[in-house]
């Protein structure tokens, strides 16, 4: 397939289609994606190998120009496209790799280093002597387009075969990396490649390919189950809501074909994936960035297609039945968290609604939203968000593991909002939120809030608004910046 780095076309030649963790091949100096062709590969995912710039199919840049740097931008643009990838690199591919999985350790689990051909040298201190310029009959056949044919520019190999960098700047990205494979077949390597092999994330290992494989392989069985994308049907819980834009007359009232599935729920199924990957991990750790971009319709067929972007993240998209996407979410388990909320002890909300204007919105800032106690449990409000609640992960069975799912943890966000303002038909766009821990059966929250925006756009008034969810005892359940339309136009 044909990528684009920016600077040039370059060819990612997909060698063997599949589900699963992508393979990336990276070739030595001088070779290509064809290099891989008669390996035998055995990968339990699809696999794909890339042409660097000038090389194979690739486009070959003007004036030469060929760096390290400019090669893992190469690389980068390839694993954007497959959005996650365990790399095996040869020669120059391998320090590419390094580059590459010290840049993106979150979308690179591990790294295979192998003997071949680019970048000897680099010793002690930067060396600039072995560094050709490229002559001008060969900058001028510089072209950025594909190639027709496979070849390789010889500006690529005069200017690649030795590296003026010091032997500990390879180095400096391993540190980085989430795991490095250095395979040693006992012929000699450059300084670049021993220092390397004794960083933190390096382990070196006698072998070949295959050896380079078979440690892919186990790095991939130990890493965390992946999302996986799915299909369903939506599911209005809340038809006679006081928020009447969930019924069928008044959503055609404003323009709709019927009543909308509430935004909360949209958003539970975009994280349906991370539940069911990652368990309770993801109710105590998890984060997620929600945004609902046009209905969902009760009773439409849908897809939520996942594209995984490291061990612990993902992005997805949900589709409807027409082709519409209908909402997109980033999802994953933070290496670190923020602080977490602490409570305020709010004053109830009970009686002190104020009107759905931007005037009884900036009283309702001034003074303090009110808290609201919201239980959890069998009969409580988003208690599922499929019409069969076997559907969902048995951790959010009510019946089995018992835990608050993502409707009913958003819809606290709704909840607080409408038990202070009176509000008429009204939609929910978007979150931006952090799980602190899980909620159990029989817990009730504690919730409190804060407005933090007031803007008007395309005759809708927006509100963005803090809010915190607590248990009985102080400690946080989930952080979350919601923004909503509380009053439609017209």
């Amino acid at each position: 397939m044909k990528i684009d780095s920016g600077r040039v076309s370059l060819w990612l030649e997909e060698l063997r289609s599949g589900s699963g963790t992508p393979l990336l091949l990276l070739h030595e100096l001088g070779g290509s994606s064809a290099d891989f062709t008669e390996q035998d590969v055995d990968w339990p995912g699809p696999v794909y190998a890339l042409d660097f710039s000038g090389h194979g199919r690739s486009g070959r840049c003007l004036g030469g120009g060929y760096s390290p740097e400019v090669l893992t931008a190469d690389a980068d643009a390839a694993l954007d496209a497959l959005g996650y990838a365990c790399v095996v690199g040869v020669g120059l591919g391998g320090y590419v790799g390094v580059l590459l999985a010290g840049s993106r350790a979150e979308q690179v689990p591990v790294v295979a280093v192998l003997p071949g051909k680019g970048l000897d040298g680099g010793g002690a201190s930067p060396s600039f002597e072995s560094a050709p310029k490229p002559s001008a009959v060969q900058a001028a056949s510089a072209s950025h387009d594909l190639q027709a044919e496979p070849a390789t520019d010889p500006v690529v190999v005069s200017t690649l075969s030795a590296d003026p960098r010091p032997s500990d700047y390879a180095p400096l990205f391993a540190e980085g990396a989430a795991r490095v494979a250095i395979i040693d077949d006992g012929s000699p390597m450059p300084p670049w490649w021993h220092t390397t092999a004794k960083t933190r994330a390096a382990k070196k290992l006698r072998g070949d390919f295959q050896t380079a494989m078979e440690t892919l392989r186990g790095v991939l069985g130990r890493l965390p189950p992946r999302p996986t994308s799915f299909e369903g049907t939506s599911f209005n819980q809340v038809p006679d809501s006081e928020n009447e834009i969930h019924s069928d007359e008044v959503a055609q009232q404003h323009g709709f074909e019927g009543a909308l599935v509430p935004g909360v729920t949209v958003s539970a199924y975009l994280l349906h994936p991370a539940v069911e990957a990652w368990g309770v991990e993801w109710l105590r750790h998890g984060r997620a960035s929600v945004v609902v971009k046009k209905p969902l319709y009760d009773r439409r067929k849908f897809r939520v297609e996942v594209r995984e972007r490291g061990e612990t993240a993902y992005e997805a998209e949900l589709v409807d039945e027409t082709g519409t996407q209908c909402a997109t979410a980033r999802v994953d388990i933070p290496l670190s968290r923020p602080e977490p909320p602490q409570r305020r002890g709010d004053a109830p909300a009970e009686g002190k609604s104020v009107p759905a204007t931007t005037e009884g919105l900036l009283e309702l800032k001034k003074r303090g939203v009110g808290a609201v106690k919201i239980p959890w449990g069998a009969g409580s409000p988003m208690e599922t968000y499929t019409r069969d609640p076997g559907n969902m992960p048995k951790l959010l069975r009510i019946d089995e593991g018992g835990y608050a799912n993502s409707s009913f943890l958003l819809g606290t966000t709704n909840w607080i909002l409408a038990a202070n303002v009176k509000l008429g038909p009204w939609l929910h766009l978007q979150t931006d939120s952090q799980h602190f821990a899980e909620v159990p059966k029989g817990s009730d929250l504690y919730v409190e809030a804060a407005i933090v925006d007031l803007f008007k756009k395309k005759g809708h008034e927006f509100v963005d608004a803090m809010v915190a969810a607590f248990l009985p005892n102080g400690s946080p359940v989930m952080s979350t910046r919601l923004r909503a339309i509380y009053k439609l136009r017209g």
